[in-house]
């Protein structure tokens, strides 16, 4: 599954893309993703069904946006090098690593804060920035503890949990201009060195 929300590499403003090389399940996924219909004229429904559909001007978008995804995969690689070199020397606030075998796309730049080390949490972080008219977002919470999750069975999630209340995420869109990268990195010194007088 692909999703192309709007925080998304590639893009369509919403939506997403099931692929598979198992006719059968394709099948079934149609079936499924356009209302689970039984009957084209009488409006019969033998299961529950979804209106998934992509629209037209859904898939245009996305065809357009294909025909730049090298260039927004090398701006999204550009940040990540600059955040890295813009907090690598800051303590105890880790930046993203690239495993040896992998060339990471860089969707969602995150950095972990040891809260204890860098002197500030992460959630200070956050409205030390917001002063500045920086946003940067924490990941999600973990399902187990969603207040909609509330008497279902859970086991803990320590090193999610721990994530969690770590990580944020500083503006990493393609649009990012150098310029504004900058401001973010210098905003994220500045709360740190604020923090450590």
């Amino acid at each position: 599954m692909l999703s192309f929300n709007g925080n998304k590499l590639l893009t369509t403003g919403g939506g997403g893309m099931i692929a598979t090389d198992d006719a059968a399940l394709a099948r079934r996924d149609n079936y499924l993703t356009t209302q689970a219909k039984d009957e084209r004229v009488e409006a019969v429904h033998k299961e529950v069904g979804y209106n998934y559909r992509f629209t037209n001007a859904q898939a245009a978008v996305g065809c357009a946006l294909l025909e730049r995804f090298e260039e927004f995969l090398r701006s999204k690689r550009r940040i990540a090098a600059r955040c890295a070199d813009g907090f690598g020397d800051l303590p105890r606030l880790t930046t993203i690593a690239e495993a040896p075998w992998a060339s990471s796309g860089f969707w969602l730049y995150t950095v972990l804060i040891d809260a204890a080390g860098f002197r500030i949490d992460s959630r200070s972080l956050i409205r030390s920035l917001r002063e500045s008219g920086i946003e940067a977002r924490p990941l999600w919470e973990p399902r187990p503890q969603s207040p909609a999750r509330v008497g279902s069975l859970a086991l803990g999630c320590p090193v999610a949990e721990r994530l969690t209340e770590q990580s944020r995420c500083p503006p990493s869109s393609t649009a990012l201009a150098v310029p504004h990268q900058d401001q973010v990195i210098d905003a994220v010194r500045a709360a740190a060195a604020r923090r450590s007088r």
